[in-house]
């Protein structure tokens, strides 16, 4: 099992100066590697026929809209499950989660894994790299111990470069779709329309909380 997790939004509550109103981590599930290297080659398809040149990493906020469509139109035709939290910052009032970035990104995991931790077995989880070693140092040991995954249930944790990891650029991609969903401009529901099928959980925290 290879799962990859990227994000949208940023960490910060600062609400009225600038900080991203929802924060949005993404889990994608492979069961079978040979269908990432299938999607893997379709994305390459796709970007050859667009004539986007090989160095070119698909993110979801430097992706003009057409092409996200098409992007997205590639990838939901492959097996693999989707699953994510939405954090709604201004209905969130613990002052940790406010205060300490990591802590809230920490969290976040949390409430995102633990609706895919049911199923994993030898799960080889990928982040995309965003901090220091310290910071995912810290992070592998919190998923170990708040989390209680075990090395029965995730195998090896690790961080990638998302240039080099066309599964990241992938999440990258849905994560922007989802994210987008929530901010009420024009397109907001194109993109999420698209790879709904593949979304097995979507979890808005706290509001799904309050159901």
């Amino acid at each position: 099992m290879h799962i990859y997790i990227d994000e949208t939004g940023d960490t910060g509550f600062k609400l009225d100066k600038g900080s991203s109103h929802i924060f949005c981590i993404t889990l994608l599930i492979f069961n079978d590697h040979k269908e990432i290297e299938r999607m893997s080659k379709a994305i390459k398809r796709l970007e050859e026929s667009l004539h986007f040149h090989s160095y070119t990493e698909w993110k979801f906020s430097k992706t003009a809209p057409a092409y996200r469509v098409e992007f997205l139109k590639t990838i939901a035709n492959f097996n693999f499950e989707i699953r994510a939290v939405v954090m709604i910052k201004k209905h969130i009032d613990g002052p940790r989660l406010k205060t300490d970035k990591d802590s809230f990104y920490n969290y976040t995991c949390r409430l995102l894994l633990r609706y895919a931790s049911g199923n994993m077995k030898e799960a080889r989880v990928i982040f995309d790299r965003r901090g220091n070693r310290e910071f995912y140092g810290n992070l592998r040991h919190y998923l170990r111990t708040e989390c209680k995954l075990d090395h029965e249930k995730i195998k090896e944790i690790r961080s990638k470069d998302s240039r080099k990891e066309i599964p990241l650029q992938v999440a990258d991609m849905i994560a922007g779709a989802i994210g987008r969903s929530f901010g009420g401009k024009k397109d907001s529901r194109d993109y999420i329309e698209i790879i709904r099928p593949k979304i097995k959980n979507l979890f808005r925290f706290p509001d799904d909380l309050r159901k």
